[in-house]
């Protein structure tokens, strides 16, 4: 009967379905766990019979059958809500990453239930007061306050990513929601951070520690996979050791409660890891201390900072940190931001580091899909833009959709121009947020399946995927036009 229901290989799906009916999975080898997944089998076939590959969606229910520790809780939530088998068999369809990930968090699955689960994200606020709350709950438990916070965003992040793929949630609000939400993480583990280092070596000291966002969490464009770029700074206000039982000089106080932050992010529990992040953007990169005093930082900022640093600073936002000091800073980040520049030698310098990264990239640059490094592609797009944003001292805008009309305004560029730029980032940075959610690793066109090609067409507004293949190449080869015109020869 498998044929009949659409599957180019019965004989494959029918072993798959043996093994799980009788044990060969963890998830059934307890009997009652058996019992309920037999009764589900002719649902779940059918189900999978139905979408745009069925064999292709089996082999990816196999692959999360496969990954689950236990059945009976995840069967009985689909037995008494149905339509969460109908979400999962989508996922499978097209978002082979995503159902991995769901073998292994079955619990988000939950989350569906909520009447709020396709209603618009919170915004980052609301998003960081209710993850505080929930810490709260857990006192002065810190492994505790960790594994909440994991918990929260695995619940978050599947949300976003199931909107992303059902076209709920379009690229913009993609990238402000996975901000967001590690926004929140980040505000809401760094005074549980503090209080628990306090113990040993006492509070920070001063104004204490304050974290600039860098990247994409700066310009509110993270993706599902995206890492955190921080730098965090520290006012000790003339202090020279803490107060606690195990005093610390100002310079390895601050550089310990960094490497504690970065720790409670990256650190996997129980519960998983949270991101993964970089520091690198600091003044002196990875070689320098992984805190930065105030005054250093304004130094290296006004007086040491090459000119990619600066770009890298257009995207810079201060996220958390005490009132005053979070103030100093966004100020002096503006400051550097607004001062008068020599627009050719900034030109020339963004023009000669498009043309460091071209080198290195090599092959991606020609590659249709490598939607971050090709020509005409998201680093292309940024790089024209940062460039009129220092040529111009523009503030305040960090993304190359809010700054390139601002840059038009300013007569930085022509209103066509921008147009083709916002058109290629715009479809691009969709597409990327697809792909981040659903692939892992490098997407080949030539080895994703129909599903994903499906999702992908339709969140870039084609009829199908051939038509976004020519879309896609069409927008970035005027996009590249332009950055050549834009920042010329290195």
């Amino acid at each position: 009967e498998l044929d009949k229901l659409g599957f180019e290989r019965p004989e494959m799906i029918a072993e798959m379905a043996d093994r799980w009916a009788l044990g060969g999975i963890a998830a059934t080898r307890d009997q009652r766990a058996r019992r309920k997944f037999k009764a589900l089998t002719p649902i779940i076939l059918q189900k999978l019979s139905s979408s745009s590959e069925p064999d292709e969606a089996a082999l990816q229910f196999d692959r999360f059958m496969s990954g689950l520790p236990t059945g009976v809780q995840l069967f009985s939530l689909f037995e008494a809500n149905p339509q969460l088998l109908d979400l999962l068999v989508e996922i499978c369809a097209v978002a082979p990453k995503l159902a991995g990930h769901l073998a292994r968090n079955s619990a988000v699955l939950d989350a569906v239930l909520d009447a709020d689960f396709f209603a618009p994200m919170p915004v980052s606020a609301e998003m960081t007061a209710d993850l505080c709350l929930a810490i709260n709950d857990d006192g002065d438990d810190f492994e505790a306050a960790l594994n909440t916070a994991r918990r929260w965003a695995k619940e978050m992040k599947f949300r976003l990513g199931v909107q992303v793929l059902r076209g709920v949630a379009d690229g913009c609000e993609a990238g402000r929601g996975f901000s967001a939400i590690a926004e929140a993480c980040l505000i809401a583990l760094k005074p549980v951070v503090e209080a628990d280092f306090a113990r040993r070596h006492g509070p920070p000291p001063g104004r204490g520690a304050a974290v600039i966002a860098m990247g994409k969490l700066g310009s509110r464009e993270m993706t599902a996979s995206s890492d955190l770029d921080l730098i965090v700074i520290y006012d000790a206000a003339g202090e020279t050791e803490s107060t606690g039982v195990k005093p610390l000089t100002m310079q390895v106080y601050f550089a310990r409660l960094t490497q504690k932050l970065v720790s409670a992010l990256t650190a996997p529990t129980s519960e998983g890891m949270l991101y993964e992040v970089d520091m690198r953007l600091r003044p002196s990169g990875g070689q320098g201390p992984v805190a930065i005093g105030l005054a250093g930082f304004q130094n290296y900022q006004m007086n040491e900072a090459w000119t990619w640093e600066h770009m890298a600073l257009t995207r810079a936002r201060v996220i958390a940190g005490e009132e005053t000091l979070a103030t100093e800073l966004t100020d002096t980040i503006a400051s550097v931001l607004a001062a008068p520049r020599d627009a050719e030698k900034t030109r020339a310098d963004v023009a000669e580091m498009r043309g460091r990264l071209e080198a290195a990239h090599g092959a991606a640059r020609d590659r249709l899909w490598a939607l971050k490094q090709a020509r005409g592609g998201l680093m292309d797009v940024e790089f024209a833009a940062q460039c009129g944003l220092l040529s111009k001292s523009v503030t305040g805008a960090r993304s190359p959709e809010t700054s390139l009309p601002l840059l038009v305004e300013k007569g930085a560029i022509s209103a066509d121009d921008a147009s083709a730029l916002i058109a290629a980032y715009s479809l691009q940075s969709h597409l990327q947020h697809v792909e981040r959610i659903a692939h892992a690793g490098a997407f080949q066109a030539d080895e994703a399946g129909e599903g994903l090609k499906a999702a992908l067409a339709r969140i870039g507004e084609a009829n199908d995927f051939d038509e976004l293949d020519v879309k896609l190449g069409n927008l970035r080869t005027v996009a590249a036009d332009v950055v050549d015109r834009v920042l010329g020869e290195a």
